[in-house]
């Protein structure tokens, strides 16, 4: 009878051990998903902040054109500048990076609500021919995992 006992108890833990296994395999498999979750989210944000920048640009640009302006009127010279939705005027406050522009002396990306978001916006415009212009965005920002980027590229030309 002692050996029937002594062998369930070896059953009853090795149970527990393969429960307890499971539940940790589990347990890790759910934390990764989250992460990676939030980390592809904050990546489609980033996304759609870049496209934004440049199609902020883009809409300057045709804005002087409505306007009979010269295509690069407020868009500025070659450089690092920021750019805010702001909405009382509607339109965007485009303005001069201080130097150097990196993320530690850019603003926060927000919008009406006023509080900050976790993204800082760089676009960066470089003079690429007589008619062209080439506008970067980089989008930044701070994760467990440390520092991440997303860049868009993009040309615009005077072509009217």
């Amino acid at each position: 009878m002692d050996r029937l006992k002594s062998f369930t108890i070896i059953e009853v833990l090795g149970a527990i051990f393969v429960l307890s296994a499971g539940v940790l395999i589990a347990y890790t498999v759910v934390q990764n998903a989250l992460v990676y979750t939030f980390t592809s989210a904050n990546r489609v944000a980033a996304g759609y902040l870049a496209q934004e920048g440049i199609e902020a640009v883009r809409g300057i640009r045709d804005s002087n054109w409505v306007q009979n302006n010269t295509w690069r009127t407020g868009i500025g010279s070659d450089g690092d500048y920021q750019l805010q939705l702001q909405f009382s005027p509607p339109g965007y406050s485009f303005s001069p990076c201080s130097s150097p522009c990196s993320y530690s002396n850019l603003n926060f990306v927000n919008y009406s609500t006023g509080s900050a978001s976790k993204f800082k916006r760089k676009i960066t415009l470089t003079t690429a021919g007589a008619n062209a212009l080439r506008v970067t965005v980089n989008v930044m920002w701070q994760e467990a995992s440390g520092m991440q980027t997303a860049t868009i590229q993009s040309y615009l030309y005077d072509w009217k």
